[in-house]
């Protein structure tokens, strides 16, 4: 009937019969071929349908502009929620400009991090966690500074794993930090092994461990021995009996 009443130019009649409408999925669409744009969101919002509310939500930007459906997202979760999936598979400054507006940083970062992670290269790479890093520290959010740390952590570790890769002509990239620094010890990169897992904030048992290891992995057994000696952290003879010390050391006295 309000559709009819439209159509016969009954703009008003059409506008009182659309608010005793029932179905939501009638009345939105109308409210907005009708241009009531703001009406026709709050009826989504009611409808608690994610659809109807998608659907008002990019009427209302299309036609008003994103401050306008920022206003929205500032009081409505949901609104928010559903806008930032939109733009952050679609449109990455209107996802910029929402989490500014809405002070939500961390939603900016949780969206950013999985995408400079995928960069095909490792300089686009760093440049984008760099980014990324920039919005956490200035966050306020008490996740954003763990966040922080970790981003900072993980700049560090694919620097140095690049660094890594020119000079042994090994591949470092994608692995684990826990795999760099072992692998350090045994390419007979012993100070850029230490200095990384300082740099990473690596406890002492577990730098002890990967050195032990990766010395062994390396077949420096010249290096073990003095490891063993070691005052400070002093080698004991189940450290010695690992299995990367056996099973580096068979196969050792096997190529003899």
């Amino acid at each position: 009937m309000a559709a009819t009443a439209l159509q016969e130019g009954r703009a008003d009649l059409a506008t009182m019969l659309l608010d005793d409408e029932p179905n939501p999925a009638d009345q939105v669409p109308l409210l907005m071929s009708m241009e009531h744009h703001h009406r026709a969101l709050e009826k989504a919002l009611a409808s608690q349908d994610p659809d109807l509310i998608f659907l008002a939500l990019l009427h209302l930007l299309k036609k008003k502009g994103p401050q306008e459906v920022f206003k929205v997202a500032m009081q409505e979760p949901t609104a928010r929620e559903l806008l930032v999936s939109y733009s952050g598979e679609q449109d990455e400054k209107l996802l910029r400009e929402l989490c500014e507006t809405c002070d939500t940083p961390m939603t900016l970062c949780a969206h950013s991090l999985p995408k400079a992670f995928k960069m095909p290269d490792l300089q686009r790479r760093v440049k984008a966690l760099q980014a990324v890093h920039k919005i956490a520290s200035q966050s306020q959010q008490l996740n954003a500074k763990f966040m922080s740390k970790a981003i900072d952590e993980q700049i560090r570790l694919q620097e140095a794993q690049t660094e890594l890769e020119k000079l042994t002509g090994k591949e470092f990239v994608d692995t684990s930090a826990a795999q760099t620094v072992q692998q350090c010890f045994a390419l007979n990169q012993y100070s850029k092994g230490v200095r990384l897992a300082k740099d990473l904030n690596m406890s002492e048992k577990l730098l002890w461990s990967l050195k032990v290891n990766g010395l062994a992995e390396g077949h420096d057994w010249r290096e073990l021995e003095k490891l063993s000696k070691e005052k400070k952290v002093p080698m004991r003879s189940y450290q010695l009996r690992s299995p990367s010390c056996l099973l580096a050391l068979e196969c050792t006295v096997l190529k003899v």
